[in-house]
Formats: structure tokens, sequence, C-alpha cells
């Protein structure tokens, strides 16, 4: 933290900001307000991007207006460069590349998405670092910001992340989408470009340990 930016290792199940107007549970925007410089009379003060309630890692705040725009404008021009890491079921056929599928809304069920060629464009580069015989452990770093986009993306090719119900992820074995951001490299006032990396949780840590000794 220092005086225009709050950068925090969100748990998995913690929203990052309320839906509507009322919420009973405490997120990541009311953590953020409560440290702002010139509060915002929002649902999502501070908030500049967002993860899902299941995703652990690292997201950035900004404490007053001329900082939100700065951080907002980065990830629209795509010069935040975030990095996840993924534990996947199965083994992509190719160990490392670029998924570059359109996403769109599902009409039948609007609050999931897939790949469509109605979609807006997302990218995905991936990289496999180990494997045993249920599970991958991948590398992912997003060029586009889609909802659900990591979670699409990989079960479209057949490798949906270990614990998403949503997308075909079956059963977690961590209890949990084993899904985390681990580093946002972005540049934050006043014009210092900066990495900020988010350790993985123990059991997130621990299961990838296990997959990287076969």
């Amino acid at each position: 933290e220092d005086e225009h930016v709050l950068v925090v290792n969100k748990p998995s199940g913690v929203l990052t900001h309320a839906k509507g107007a009322l919420s009973e549970e405490f997120t990541v925007a009311d953590f953020a307000k409560s440290r702002m410089t010139e509060p915002e009379e929002t649902n999502r003060p501070g908030i500049v991007h967002r993860l899902d309630r299941d995703t652990s890692g690292i997201i950035i705040c900004a404490k007053d207006s001329q900082t939100k725009h700065l951080l907002q404008k980065q990830f629209q021009d795509r010069k935040a460069k975030k990095t996840y890491l993924a534990v996947v079921r199965g083994l992509p056929k190719q160990l490392e590349g670029r998924m570059d599928l359109p996403i769109e809304r599902n009409p039948k069920r609007p609050a999931e998405h897939r790949v469509g060629v109605n979609g807006k464009p997302a990218q995905t580069d991936y990289r496999v670092l180990a494997h045993n015989k249920t599970f991958s452990v991948v590398e992912l770093k997003p060029f586009t910001g889609r909802t659900h986009q990591l979670r699409v993306h990989l079960a479209h090719i057949g490798t949906p992340i270990a614990g998403d119900p949503v997308y075909g992820g079956g059963k977690s074995p961590i209890g949990r989408l084993c899904l985390h951001a681990l580093e946002l490299e972005i540049t934050i006032p006043v014009s210092k470009r900066e990495t900020f990396t988010a350790p993985a949780p123990d059991n997130f840590a621990n299961l990838v340990e296990e997959i990287q000794r076969g």
C-alpha cells in the first residue's frame, strides 16, 4: 500500500465487489473504501479489475479517482500484464501456445460464457509447467479480460480448471477452484513500473508440488 494504490492477495471465496447496491458480505471493495483518500459512493469503490469469487490472488485497487483512471486505462489498453497459475484436468495436446478464441455469453444460460463466433476477441498464452496422470499445472497470460476467459478457454481445449463446476472441472482436490492470480505488472503513480506477486495459498502450493513430483 502507498498513497495511491492498495494491492491485495484476495482469498478464494471473497467477492471483489457487491453485485447490487446492498450486500451483507464483506468484499474487497469494502476494504478498499476504508483506505481511500477519496471514498467513492458506488458499489465498487477503488475497484479497477476483478477476480471471480473462487479465484485467489493479486488485485490492485485505486485510492483516488485519478489513479483509478490511470490503472483502468492500462487494463483497457492491455498495458497491464497478468500471470495466473491453474491446475487443470488432463494435459493439453500442445504443451504451450496461444488460445485465440472469441468469448460470448451463453444465451441458454446467461450466467455462463462460451467460445462462439459472435463473441468478443479473447487471447490467452499458456504453458504447461508440470503434469501427472490426472492434472497439469499451467501458467496463463491473458491479453484480454473477458468474463471467465481462462475458465472458458481451458474448458474449450479439453482441460477444464479443476474444481470448476460451471465448465466441467469436476470435484476439486483442494475444495476450491484451482486458479490463482500470481503476478501483475503495471505502472503506478508516479510513473513507476512495478511487478506485484502474490504467493499461492498453502493448499494450492502443496497441490502444485505434488503434481511436479509426478
